[in-house]
């Protein structure tokens, strides 16, 4: 279960007011936009293949944009259909010193999909023309590495017409149209595609051109400059490629040459492999550990079990024990990952448990839910939740690492005191001020310090 800051909280579940109601059919469920004004949402017949957000031009919503979505749909995509003139309005009006659009896409990729029983997450593409292609590229500027699925402007303008700013760090400048925000050094967020019509200006193409170093695949259409086969092929091919990804997309290799004779696995919280469990498994790496990153948000968007949970990561270490020569593990959760981590490893057959040298439970919480929920990412347990205690008991102490921040209150770790559990303390809450060095320091610490066999110190703060 992950603890989300009030902020936060209302950052992604802001707008309750604000329902949309798909225009298929009156009696489809409604959802929860945020700051997006009345959109139009057609969902598939079946399990939906992605979550499209798909921005008008600056000449709002029209037909050609409903044929898209049409078409969207057809493929077996979730669309969302935005009208970028209101969008825009409507985050104006809102007031704030700046604005994050990325948390209702998240939200409404993560509602669609649960919607129309989709039994895998793909992450939410954005798409638009015009001012809204410059949005979807602009979108990137503020965007977290793993969070969109892709992004593809067609024919986008010199900037966005919007007021407020964007909570980013990243540098803008004011274009023709508006805004524009400079995109991030070297890779990109998430897969950028510019489609660039025959009617698209000389000054425009120029000025595109030189993104041309950050990875960004542009694609043309001389021959009669409509933008709607190509933009829509686009689209398309970059939902059939997350929805072709699969389990497989849950798992992420870290390769390293390893210097400590181990390896680890790290189990993101329910966010998904991208904040404190991803910049926790780079530090490993290069400190010589080959670290497997699973993707919680990806595992376990359909319910699991903890038998089929040990089953995977019993395959994970066969595999890369023997694949990077290393004889011992360390298994590390975060958040949602640390809460089903001790039932899990206690399925683990025998001989790849025997591998597992230490098991490192960060903001380990008191029940275990297994299977993403809404209610986990307002930081509640659901109601099939289970207790982690049982299991932690069964663990063997000597192996278990216990990190909580001095400003949990629903920590687990403190019911370990006395049990043999290495405690481990730190400043902060759920996210321990950001001191992810100092967190891969203490795992790396336990381990060298259980391989000579001397006693765990006192609990401490790193």
């Amino acid at each position: 279960m992950t603890r989300r800051t009030p902020a936060l909280r209302a950052a992604i579940w802001a707008g309750v007011a604000c329902l949309a109601s798909p225009a298929v059919a009156d009696d489809r469920p409604t959802f929860d936009t945020g700051q997006i004004p009345d959109p139009e949402i057609l969902l598939p017949d079946g399990p939906a293949q992605g979550s499209v957000m798909l921005f008008s031009s600056e000449n709002g919503w029209n037909s050609e944009d409903h044929a898209r979505a049409v078409r969207l749909r057809a493929e077996g995509a979730a669309v969302v259909g935005i009208d970028l003139p209101r969008y825009l309005a409507a985050l104006d009006g809102e007031g704030k010193d700046c604005v994050y659009l990325v948390a209702d896409f998240e939200s409404l990729g993560h509602q669609l999909e649960r919607a129309t029983g989709a039994t895998t997450f793909h992450a939410p593409i954005v798409a638009g023309t015009g001012q809204g292609g410059a949005l979807a590229i602009s979108i990137l500027a503020q965007t977290p590495a793993d969070t969109l699925g892709a992004a593809i402007a067609a024919d986008p303008a010199d900037g966005v017409p919007l007021t407020t700013p964007f909570c980013t760090k990243q540098p803008r400048t004011e274009g023709s149209a508006g805004w524009v925000y400079a995109l991030p050094a070297g890779a990109q967020p998430a897969p950028l595609t510019v489609v660039l019509s025959a009617s698209a200006t000389a000054e425009n193409a120029r000025r595109l051109g030189d993104l041309a170093g950050a990875g960004v695949d542009f694609r043309t259409d001389a021959a009669d400059g409509s933008l709607s086969p190509v933009f829509s092929d686009a689209v398309a091919a970059a939902v059939a490629r997350a929805a072709g990804t699969g389990d497989a997309a849950a798992v992420v290799e870290l390769a390293t040459t390893p210097t400590l004779g181990v390896m680890a696995i790290v189990l993101s919280g329910d966010g998904g492999w991208r904040d404190l469990d991803k910049q926790i498994a780079g530090i490993l790496q290069s400190e010589g550990v080959p670290t497997v990153g699973l993707d919680t948000l990806r595992w376990f968007w359909s319910a699991r079990t903890p038998q089929e949970t040990g089953a995977e990561l019993a395959r994970l270490i066969d595999l890369y024990t023997d694949r990077w020569k290393v004889p011992k593990v360390i298994l590390v959760g975060y958040s949602f990952g640390a809460d089903v981590l001790p039932d899990a490893y206690l399925t683990i057959p025998p001989e790849a448990r025997a591998k597992v040298a230490q098991v490192s439970l960060l903001g380990l919480a008191t029940m275990a839910d297994w299977q993403i929920t809404v209610s986990g990412w307002l930081g509640k347990a659901s109601s099939t939740a289970r207790p982690t205690g049982p299991a932690l008991a069964k663990l063997p102490p000597a192996i278990v690492q216990c990190v909580h921040g001095d400003g949990e209150t629903d920590s687990a770790c403190p019911s370990l005191e006395g049990t043999g559990v290495e405690i481990v303390t730190t400043k902060g809450g759920h996210h321990f001020d950001g001191n992810y060095q100092a967190l891969a320091e203490k795992i790396i610490d336990g381990f060298e310090r259980r391989q000579g066999a001397t006693p765990a110190p006192p609990a401490a703060s790193p």
